[in-house]
């Protein structure tokens, strides 16, 4: 949530009316949003009570009920938040272990997508090939036979495991935003009129294969997706600082996830992660503890920096 929207949410839950925002003035609103760390500029204030100022003399009818009311509505959103970004730190630290990984490289795939499809899909070795993954999802369509007639190009099947189904879509609606490969054949399938949703099925089957090829081998993916990759340890790094997560977790992690990744992408992986500690390093202040925890991650990628070779912590 942006700062700015955080500052008018406890804002509204202090104050019910505009009268009582300018009862409590500049300075009562800036100590109330210090003491419960909301960060905030005057100036925000300043806009806030000026809209206060001008409707202070309209009628606000059952303005109590409806600030209750709301305050409720606010109180379980924010359990709802605290929930699923403790559910998104257990799923983070599970992918570690996996190779599901793997699919981070791939633009447009995060940790939330990659863990969700692991958890619907299991061990991949289970599949044979790409059609048991979506055969078991129901992404083909149904065939009708009657005498005569075969229609073999119906809708999509109904029954179908939908929460696997449901993974796959999102990441085909990912993938269409974020990858430039697969952005590029939404786009082709857009100018031939083809539906959205057919599109999106096609994605979603082409990335099977490609998911079963990624996570199931060992080999260097030669993928078009691959040509541009994504940092598989930054993409954890941020997830990590975005969760509020520990840095000692996030190193322990870290080593773990370099275990199921293969030789090529660990080499890949290597570079990215030095080009960050050299930025850092180049900086006037920083992080320290991404300082000190990116030489490690490097080193358990087979890289060594001029500071440990000297013996120096950073």
């Amino acid at each position: 949530m942006s700062p700015n929207k955080q500052t008018a949410l406890a804002i509204a839950r202090r104050c019910e009316s505009p009268a009582k925002l300018i009862k409590l003035g500049r300075a009562g609103l800036s100590q109330y949003l210090r003491e419960n760390n909301v960060r905030h500029q005057l100036r925000t204030i300043d806009k806030v009570l000026c809209w206060a100022s001008q409707t202070a003399n309209d009628a606000i009818r059952d303005g109590p009920l409806h600030h209750a009311i709301w305050t409720d509505l606010h109180t379980l959103y924010r359990q709802f938040q605290q929930h699923i970004l403790t559910s998104e730190r257990e799923l983070a630290r599970y992918l570690m272990q996996i190779p599901y990984i793997r699919l981070m490289a791939i633009p447009g795939i995060n940790v939330v997508s990659a863990a969700e499809l692991a958890g619907e899909l299991g061990p991949i070795a289970r599949y044979a090939n790409a059609n048991a993954i979506t055969g078991r999802c129901g992404l083909y369509p149904s065939r009708h036979q009657s005498d005569q007639t075969d229609c073999d190009r119906g809708p999509i099947i109904r029954q179908a495991n939908r929460r696997l189904r449901c993974v796959l879509m999102r990441i085909a609606d990912n993938l269409a935003c974020h990858c430039s490969y697969y952005r590029g054949q939404a786009d082709v399938d857009e100018t031939r009129g083809i539906d959205k949703r057919a599109s999106r099925v096609k994605i979603a089957k082409r990335f099977s294969r490609l998911a079963l090829a990624c996570v199931g081998g060992n080999e260097p993916m030669r993928h078009p997706c691959f040509r541009d990759p994504d940092s598989i340890m930054e993409k954890l790094r941020d997830f990590y600082d975005k969760h509020q997560m520990s840095v000692d977790l996030l190193l322990a992690d870290l080593e773990t996830a370099v275990a199921q990744l293969p030789y090529e992408t660990r080499n890949r992986e290597a570079q990215i992660v030095a080009n960050v500690l050299h930025q850092r390093a180049s900086r006037r202040r920083g992080a320290r503890p991404i300082g000190e925890l990116l030489p490690a991650i490097l080193a358990r990628l087979g890289v060594t920096t001029a500071e440990n070779e000297n013996g120096d912590r950073p």
